[in-house]
């Protein structure tokens, strides 16, 4: 809204525009004439336009009216944008791209004169500065522009993209491109690049061939004109076989290995993201760039997603430890990462969290996905490798480790384990479909624990069978039971999202502990030592529609 507000802030940009009037020459200059920038370097057929209104006769004002558009637009950005007079990384000056079909009207009149029969010279003329604007385009869309910008910056010359580029033509990205091509740079076309099993020859065929039968439908139109009924008839034609071309197109790159497209596993990610917050109000985070350019090009879900900042102390250091289990992991995560997670993530009920690492990764804390288990409630972790990872909370907030939970309790589990209580929203009573149940479950070790265990939280329906389940190791694996000395304390957090149609009755919620070694179930005792059974019953929910 602030970035908004800016845009249309009149009074302003006029202050913007004052400040910056020591610029006008220099963005004039850039805009209009200089090699890296200038709009007639970059489209040569614009020089037609500076010549119509001589050759207009009684029809000047009608062309020269775009001359004077031009000038207003480059004197208004050269004194707004001030020292980003160009642009940032972008061909050409892309402040003045709206003018460009108006500038075309103003070259009418000569290619009015090229068109007759004997105009052998202006035609020749309109010919060439054609050519040489083919020849300014064919490196734009053959050469990305950041990798010459990545070539410009290995050059050592401070700020080049924005100084030497701009003002000086060996410099400047139309002949920079150019060599880059000539010297043998991949091309940047969607099907010389797409596919890992090579160039799409078939395609790139099938589009010359459709470039050949425009350039034919329109030297057939110039040379003979048709009626209305038979221009009606192409024009339908050419349209549907561009829709069909395009489909065709899009439909054979859709793998596009350049942006992971031909990873399955991706894929089957974004399926499931898709459909698991097609319903739901959630929020999608990556934890970092790894994914961008695949969610940018693939992702068709409801919900918004973030990338965040790449935490500096998301790597561990050769010959470090690792943070220890009970370390707090907001001391260790990049408040930078942290901050958008916390605002725009509690605006929603629910968010995802994308990881590029899991468990099995070296040298990683995780140092987000730690967090977002101490201070939220997972709902399930989808994973499809230990390197493309889906995880799912709940956005509720979730008790401080060492506060006393609301219900406490006093059930000794198995040999070493306390289970000292619970924080539960909504609490016990009434529940609707379509709600989140938060659980949270403090522990306490008694003594140090042997074994490798796994807290089951399920919830059970009217009939006694399991609706809903989550096995996993505490603290979402971050610290595993065995780590847990004597008297340690640990919140597990949980959440179930229950589904509008769930069926209406009696459903509770019990909590037990296992080996995850061969799944025997440890037994429970209450506080005089009596044993009850293999599991606490912790509360109960009523749903109703």
């Amino acid at each position: 809204m602030g970035a908004g507000g800016r845009r249309f802030d009149v009074m302003g940009r006029i202050g913007q525009a004052i400040s910056n009037r020591g610029l006008l020459l220099e963005g004039l200059a850039g805009l209009l004439l200089s090699p890296g920038k200038g709009v007639f370097w970059h489209s040569p057929v614009l020089l037609l336009a500076l010549l119509g209104p001589w050759f207009a006769g009684s029809r000047r004002f009608d062309v020269g009216w775009p001359l004077l558009l031009l000038l207003a637009f480059a004197l208004v950005y050269a004194l707004v944008r001030g020292q980003i007079w160009y642009g940032g990384t972008n061909w050409g000056a892309r402040y003045l791209v709206p003018v460009t079909p108006f500038l075309m009207l103003a070259a009418a009149p000569i290619i009015e004169r090229a068109l007759r029969p004997a105009a052998i010279l202006w035609r020749l003329g309109i010919l060439i500065v054609a050519l040489a604007g083919l020849a300014v385009q064919v490196p734009a869309v053959a050469i990305n522009l950041l990798d010459y910008y990545r070539v410009l910056e290995a050059t050592g010359i401070p700020g080049a993209p924005w100084t030497v580029a701009i003002w000086t033509p060996y410099y400047s990205a139309i002949l920079g491109n150019w060599r880059m091509l000539l010297a043998g740079t991949a091309v940047d076309f969607a099907w010389a690049r797409a596919l890992t099993a090579g160039a799409d020859w078939q395609l790139a065929a099938l589009l010359v061939a459709a470039a050949v039968l425009c350039g034919a439908l329109l030297w057939r139109a110039l040379r003979k004109p048709a009626g209305y009924f038979e221009l009606t008839g192409w024009c339908l034609a050419v349209g549907v076989g561009l829709l069909v071309l395009g489909f065709v197109s899009l439909r054979r790159l859709y793998p596009d290995q350049r942006y992971r497209g031909d990873s399955v596993l991706l894929q089957a990610m974004r399926s499931a993201l898709e459909s698991g917050s097609k319903n739901t109000d959630a929020a999608v985070f990556l934890n970092n760039r790894t994914y961008f350019d695949f969610m940018l090009n693939y992702f068709k879900g409801r919900a918004v997603w973030y990338t965040l900042e790449l935490n500096p102390n998301e790597l561990i250091a050769p010959g470090a430890q690792h943070p220890p289990p009970s370390t707090d992991p907001f001391d260790i995560l990049n408040v930078d990462a942290w901050t958008p997670v916390d605002y725009f993530g509690r605006q929603h009920a629910q968010l995802f969290l994308l990881m590029e690492s899991g468990p099995y990764t070296p040298n990683v804390t995780r140092a987000l996905e730690w967090a977002m288990n101490t201070d939220m409630h997972r709902v399930r972790a989808l994973e499809f490798s230990n390197e493309v990872r889906l995880l799912e909370f709940s956005t509720s907030k979730a008790p401080a480790r060492a506060a006393p939970p609301e219900f406490a309790l006093d059930n000794r589990v198995g040999d070493s384990l306390v289970l000292r209580g619970y924080d539960a929203k909504p609490p016990a009573g009434l529940v609707s479909p379509g709600s989140i149940l938060n659980i949270s479950t403090q522990w306490q070790a008694a003594e140090n624990v042997p074994a490798a265990l796994a807290i089951g939280t399920y919830l059970m329906n009217p009939q006694g069978a399991i609706a809903f389940q989550d096995d996993s190791v505490p603290v979402g694996g971050f610290w595993p039971s065995a780590d847990w000395q004597a008297g340690a304390v640990v919140r597990h957090n949980v959440a179930f999202v229950l589904p509008i149609d769930l069926p209406p009755g009696h459903y509770d919620v019990w909590c037990i502990v296992y080996s995850q070694q061969d799944g025997t179930r440890l037994a429970v005792t209450d506080a005089a030592g009596t044993s009850i059974r293999d599991y606490v019953l912790l509360y109960g929910v009523e749903i109703a529609r």
